[in-house]
């Protein structure tokens, strides 16, 4: 007996029957393996930071470089005739360790900034590209700042000292005047990764906190960043073709046949982690990155919204259009539903936020079955596709991602190989002191389906 099945027989969670029923199907039909002590700190980025390439930008929502490592091990591709495939390829993990690995490969993001670093990491770096990266490092201590006019950028210059904000206009002018496109790429990559350190916000659940920033210099802390990237670049040389593209995952197959067209090869593996049905606007915590990149025109509505569009709905939005879902989904964004009145009344207070979940969740598994959908008509008959994603809880209520994406999988064409668990999955304290099961039962897990 698994701990979620135990939690359910234990306390009664969902007020429908039939959900609960269906969770604990589902929980001992698939196969459940503990690999917590394998996995436990592969399921995040922290292990990228130090090592080459994986660590030019700190990417939160990645995963370990080991972890893809593990994937392209237990299911081998053949790296003559097929590629990894990513639907949601963040700042290039995926893409970084296949080429690492002699593996082809290309990914897909809606975020352009994350595209634009991936490619940044795998484009092939001639010996004449590094000798200028080299020249080029060497005149960034001479970046004039008296010239650079804080113009355009009013809307997110109250994120930054004025001698950082000036000082990063300048090293955009710098950038943009580079003429070879590939080296220009990487320095454009350098330039992105500094911003959140040179700015006086950080990172943080969903979106920013003020943080003033450690960086005294912008300047000499860009050029210590560009030095790194070219030592890394020096040690790397890749022979394999590592492609990333601007955007959706629910057109994963225009993507994919476009890439296999241009290397005749198949995909072979696909790896990947979706965002989490979280409700966190992942585009609110870069949207620093995206607006002194040119990525959007301002912070307003004109700009994040429309990458917003292409996204997968796991943040919560003030859209009401109905949602046609599978009945087990639906189920449980009603669940949610019927706890919101009763929070209410227990706080006295109206919970906006709380109340958009539901149709959250609903938009999060239609858009998920979409990809899950587009991974099957690319992949052939005993191929993987491996999911890494966290369960998540609102109000007391499970929602068990891994097994709700294994079923949806299993209607699009997959079997469901096994579902790994790799850690416990986090939540606030304050639900885990309302709702003590919480705390046996969430976790973070790979699931691995097999195309029919």
């Amino acid at each position: 007996m698994t701990s979620l099945v135990k939690v359910l027989n234990e306390n009664t969670i969902y007020n429908s029957e039939k959900l609960s029923n269906f969770i604990k199907y589902l929980e001992e039909k698939y196969i459940i393996k503990d690999e917590v002590i394998f996995f436990n700190q592969l399921v995040n980025f922290s292990q990228n930071n130090s090592i080459p390439l994986h660590g030019w930008f700190k990417y939160r929502e990645g995963y370990s470089h080991t972890l893809v490592r593990e994937m392209i091990t237990r299911f081998t591709i053949d790296t003559k005739k097929e590629f990894i495939v990513d639907p949601f390829c963040g700042a290039g993990t995926t893409l970084v360790e296949a080429a690492v690995n002699n593996l082809d490969s290309m990914g897909v993001d809606v975020n352009p900034m994350s595209v634009a670093v991936t490619n940044a990491k795998t484009n092939s770096y001639s010996k004449a590209d590094i000798e200028e990266v080299k020249l080029l490092i060497e005149e960034i201590p001479s970046i004039d700042l008296d010239q650079t006019e804080i113009i355009d950028y009013e809307d997110i210059q109250q994120y930054f000292s004025e001698d950082n904000f000036r000082a990063l206009l300048a090293i955009k002018e710098f950038v943009n005047n580079i003429s070879k496109p590939s080296v220009k790429e990487l320095f454009f990559s350098g330039f992105l990764s500094i911003i959140e350190d040179s700015s006086d916000r950080k990172r943080d659940g969903n979106g920013l906190k003020k943080s003033l920033s450690k960086v005294t210099s912008v300047i000499d802390f860009y050029c210590d960043k560009m030095k790194l990237l070219m030592a890394d670049i020096s040690e790397s040389s890749f022979c394999n073709i590592g492609k990333g593209y601007f955007g959706s995952a629910t057109q994963l197959d225009k993507y994919v046949h476009e890439f296999s067209e241009e290397i005749n090869k198949k995909p072979g593996l696909i790896v990947f982690s979706p965002p989490y049905a979280n409700s966190f606007d992942y585009f609110e915590s870069y949207k620093m990155e995206l607006r002194m990149g040119d990525f959007i025109p301002r912070l307003g509505v004109k700009g994040l919204s429309d990458l917003r569009r292409l996204a997968i709905r796991s943040f919560v939005s003030a859209a009401k259009d109905p949602i046609e879902v599978d009945e087990i989904i639906d189920l449980m964004a009603i669940e949610i539903e019927e706890a919101i009145p009763l929070k209410e009344t227990y706080t006295g207070k109206k919970d906006s936020r709380t109340r958009k979940v539901p149709q959250m969740i609903r938009g999060y598994f239609h858009d998920m079955g979409k990809v899950l959908e587009k991974c099957g008509k690319v992949l052939e008959s005993g191929h993987k596709c491996c999911i890494v994603v966290d369960q998540s809880s609102y109000l007391g209520k499970i929602v068990p991602t891994d097994l709700f994406l294994a079923y949806l999988g299993e209607q699009v064409g997959f079997n469901v190989k096994e579902i790994i668990i790799c850690r416990k999955a986090k939540t606030s304290g304050q639900q885990l002191q309302k709702y003590p099961y919480l705390a046996e039962s969430l976790r973070e897990s790979i699931v691995v389906l097999e195309k029919k």
